[in-house]
């Protein structure tokens, strides 16, 4: 299975949906629209702030790109979690399934 999950790659609420994962699938990818301090092992991670960091563009300039992102790693399912930001993110790549968890913040 490949997985695309987009997060902030510093949450701990991330790393608790993400580390049991990692001995279950085979490809795990994290796309963090927070910087990332540390990045977790067999994760292949991308931090959108090294990308752009353009306060009034940059959601649509990192939507753009990982739309193309998902679509060249053909992910089995993307997921988003936190509904501002990575929900967003995750429903410009038009990719099918698609899941969105909320944070307790978002309701």
């Amino acid at each position: 299975m490949n997985l695309c999950f987009i997060s902030n790659g510093n949450s701990p609420h991330t790393r608790k949906w993400i580390v049991p994962l990692i001995s279950e699938i085979n490809r795990i990818h994290l796309i963090s629209y927070a910087r990332v301090d540390q990045q977790l092992p067999q994760v292949e991670t991308v931090d959108l702030t090294t990308i752009s960091n353009l306060k009034v563009v940059k959601f649509l300039l990192w939507g753009i790109w990982s739309r193309r992102y998902i679509r060249g790693i053909k992910p089995d399912i993307v997921h988003a979690h936190q509904i501002q930001g990575a929900g967003w993110l995750g429903s410009m790549s038009d990719h099918h399934p698609f899941i969105l968890s909320a944070w307790g913040s978002d309701l």
